[in-house]
């Protein structure tokens, strides 16, 4: 799935006093089955600009296309459920993120938000848990009582 932004601006707390421009036409591409690094200082964008892969955050001016979807700055998008089901997010700090009260809760969270049965998020959790490199022990634990690199992992599983 392609992602590509044409000429996005953004500007949080837009027409207040408090606006800030984020963005500034912005050109971009991430073709299909590619890597990129998005690198810079703090307060640079880069966020502003991973918000906007998933239509977190839709433009102040300029399109974004996310495969066959195209957010387009003053108009609702439609149907960003299937957006959001391929395109995830892992915070820098992942304690930002997790929130329930066990890991295992916690990975199932988003699949069963998207429709997924209770018992398949649960199988989808205890596949996940291995492929991010923790043991199954894990998922009975409060994700708050882990290290940093494990939560990290647990968000990584959990989108």
């Amino acid at each position: 799935m392609d992602i590509k932004l044409q000429q996005v601006s953004y500007a949080y707390s837009q027409g207040t006093p408090f606006e800030k421009r984020a963005l500034f036409d912005v050109d971009f591409e991430i073709p299909s089955h590619t890597y990129q690094a998005i690198i810079g200082h703090t307060g640079s964008g880069k966020s502003t600009i991973l918000q906007h892969f998933n239509a977190l955050l839709r433009p102040t001016s300029g399109e974004v296309h996310i495969g066959d979807r195209i957010v387009v700055a003053g108009k609702k998008a439609k149907d960003l459920k299937a957006v959001r089901q391929k395109v995830g997010i892992v915070f820098q700090f992942p304690e930002h993120q997790l929130f329930e009260e066990t890991v295992l809760k916690d990975i199932m969270f988003g699949p069963m938000n998207f429709g997924v049965s209770e018992q398949e998020a649960e199988a989808r959790a205890k596949e996940l848990i291995g492929l991010v490199g923790l043991p199954e022990n894990v998922l009975e634990k409060s994700p708050f009582d882990l290290s940093g690199g494990q939560m990290r992992r647990v968000a990584i599983a959990g989108v």
